[in-house]
């Protein structure tokens, strides 16, 4: 089953959940296992003996969670909470893995920091969500003083726990929020960003997108066509090339969606091709 109550009411999805354990634990069944895909860590609790915790390019499974809470389970017991904090972090951990410090011990127990090798910096991947989403999500937590719990924050903007953590990695990607631990945090970027007008937020994104190595590989390709403009599937195929383990069409989606908003690639959907906003380059 994949997600199959999340389009549902509250009242209709609990009732639903609570059936199919009873088909599962029934003797009167021949059903003897269900595998359920979700990104609802409450239901992934409430309904599994099995957690399998999900991990990213390629896909892999991370962990695996034996749920021996027993049935009926209390969404409210210590215990049901335990487990879905548990998962909370080691799923944060997987978008926004706190960095340590490198140190090396001397001789004489003394530490020293290990110093910084220089590489390639990478090709991002650019989580595809609207960019009003995210503007939305750094608005809600300047309204709770610049700092907001990861887990409380999907609530805040109403989305689920997944679509907060895109957002979160989005925001994060273009340094407008920090996150130590299962906080984030406005940077003096962010918060400068949420007071600005909808021109300002334009042009420091416009700033900020032109900074990714993935938007700087775009623009190339596009100045290398004398129209400065090219077929999206032609732009799609060279994605695919540069970031083999990722979803093309996606990121695609989200260079034209974020390069719209930010002035800097335009979209002509009758042609399907991308182009170079020369207009806004020219500023």
């Amino acid at each position: 089953m994949d997600e199959p109550f999340s389009a549902l009411d509250v009242l209709t999805a609990d009732t639903l959940r609570f059936e199919m354990i009873n088909i599962l634990q029934s003797k009167n069944t021949t059903v003897n296992a269900m595998v359920l895909v979700t990104h609802n860590i409450q239901e992934a609790v409430y309904m599994a003996k099995r957690i399998l915790v999900m991990g990213i390019n390629p896909g892999h499974i991370r962990r695996e969670i034996v749920n021996d809470l027993p049935y009926p389970r209390d969404d409210q017991s210590p215990a049901f909470r335990r487990m879905v904090v548990k998962i909370h972090e080691m799923i944060a951990e997987t978008y926004m893995p706190d960095t340590p410090t490198t140190t090396t011990t001397t001789a004489t127990g003394a530490t020293q920091l290990q110093p910084k090798i220089m590489r390639e910096p990478p090709i991002e991947t650019l989580p595809n969500v609207q960019v009003i989403s995210v503007i939305g999500l750094l608005e809600s937590i300047a309204d709770q003083g610049s700092a907001a719990d990861i887990f409380d924050l999907g609530q805040k903007i109403q989305k689920d726990f997944g679509t907060t953590l895109y957002l979160v990695k989005a925001a994060e990607l273009f340094d407008l929020v920090d996150t130590p631990k299962h906080t984030v945090i406005l940077t003096d970027l962010g918060r400068r960003f949420v007071d600005a007008d909808i021109n300002a937020r334009k042009r420091v994104l416009h700033e900020l997108f032109g900074s990714l190595k993935i938007v700087q590989l775009t623009t190339n390709l596009l100045k290398a066509d004398e129209a400065l403009r090219i077929p999206v599937e032609r732009l799609t195929e060279r994605v695919q090339e540069w970031l083999p383990n990722e979803n093309p069409h996606n990121l695609v989606e989200a260079l034209v969606s974020w390069g719209r908003f930010a002035e800097f690639f335009g979209y002509n959907d009758d042609t399907k091709e991308i182009y170079l906003d020369i207009g806004q380059e020219s500023i």
